[in-house]
């Protein structure tokens, strides 16, 4: 089994194992900051300071 499906599978069994049979919880939204590394705050912060830099220095060779 991948860990994507262990996950997945150990999410299942989170909510099941709290009570919520329903579902009405699940896929709540987290946003993450961008000091979370490879969150989508944190990739984009990432590419907007590397622009600044070519903006500035200019393309590498």
């Amino acid at each position: 089994m991948t860990t994507w499906m262990r996950m997945v599978k150990e999410g299942i069994m989170d909510t099941l194992a709290a009570g919520e049979h329903r579902g009405l919880k699940a896929g709540k939204l987290v946003v993450l900051s961008k000091n979370f590394p490879g969150s989508d705050r944190d990739v984009q912060c990432r590419f907007m300071d590397a622009m600044s830099l070519v903006a500035k220095y200019g393309k590498l060779d």
